[in-house]
This record gives structure tokens, sequence and C-alpha cells, in this order.
């Protein structure tokens, strides 16, 4: 009978020593598992700069900017509706030839922005988006842009190394 009760009684301490360090944790995020606040901070300003740049050389016409925002090495995987982008080289002539035709003016304008810093190298970003670019001949196209990608710090700079984004033509 004793043994019972001492059995019992180490039961019940376990169980309660179970029950007070399973307590509810404040509520965790991708961000505040794995990184202080102020990484978290500081990788959120960079992946902003980065994407404010792919904005505008979006606006500004400018194919070479634009094609920075990828990753040139072979990690690189992306796609679009229906298309798959396998190098850097194969986005890079895609924007090319997209800049190459007779346009007037683009705007790139980002809606809303989801930034998820993994660790001090690698960070989920989903955004969404509304593009306008008309062409010199008074024609003009709209479309919403959604991505999702990963982004990965080389050299200082923030690529994107693998990701989707569809695009919805919108009417005039």
């Amino acid at each position: 009978m004793r043994t019972i009760k001492y059995f019992g009684g180490l039961l019940f301490c376990m169980i309660l020593l179970v029950a007070l360090s399973c307590q509810k944790e404040t509520k965790k995020s991708i961000q505040n598992c794995c990184l202080s606040r102020d990484d978290s901070l500081s990788i959120l300003k960079e992946i902003t700069a980065t994407t404010d740049a792919y904005a505008v050389a979006n606006n500004n016409l400018d194919a070479e900017k634009c094609a920075e925002f990828w990753d040139s090495s072979s990690d690189l995987l992306f796609a679009e509706t229906g298309i798959e982008y396998t190098s850097w080289d194969s986005i890079y002539i895609y924007i090319k030839k997209w800049y190459s035709q007779p346009l007037d003016s683009v705007q790139f304008i980002y809606e809303e922005r989801k930034i998820n810093p993994l660790n001090l190298n690698a960070a989920t970003l989903y955004f969404k988006a509304f593009f306008r670019a008309k062409f010199k001949s008074g024609l003009v196209y709209k479309s919403r842009v959604n991505a999702a990608v990963v982004l990965i710090k080389k050299n200082d700079k923030w690529k994107t190394t693998i990701g989707y984004w569809s695009i919805k033509g919108l009417k005039n």
C-alpha cells in the first residue's frame, strides 16, 4: 500500500510538472522563433528596400535593374502562370524582350507585402501588386500580380531564388 501511495504521489508530481511546463507559450511567428527583434527589423528594411528598387526599375523601364531581383545561381527556379524559368538567363531574356517593346510608361505598385525572415540569410516574401503598361500606340495593359518567393541573401543583396507569381489581366 505504501508503494502505491509513493507511486501515486510521484505520478501526481510528474503530471503537475508536465502540466506546468506545457503552459501555452505566447504566440510565436517565424520571425520571433529564430531571430532577434533587431535582426528581423533589419531584414524587413533590407527586403523592403530591395523590392522598392524592383518597383522603381519597372517604373523606369530599366530591364537591367529588374533582372537584379533574381539569383544568378543554378538554384533559381521561378514560375509564372504557364511558364517556367530555370535560369537567370531565361528570366533576363524575358525581361529584355518585355522592355524592348515600344512602351511609353509602366506603373508597378505594391498593394501588400508580407516579409517573413527565416534566418539571417533567408526570408519569404508574399506580395500583391498592380501593374500597368502603356504602349506608345496608346494601348494600355493592366494586371494584378500575386507572388510568393524565397529570398536568399548573397553578397549582401537579397535575391529571389525560388518562387511563383500569377498574373491576372484586368479590363481597361
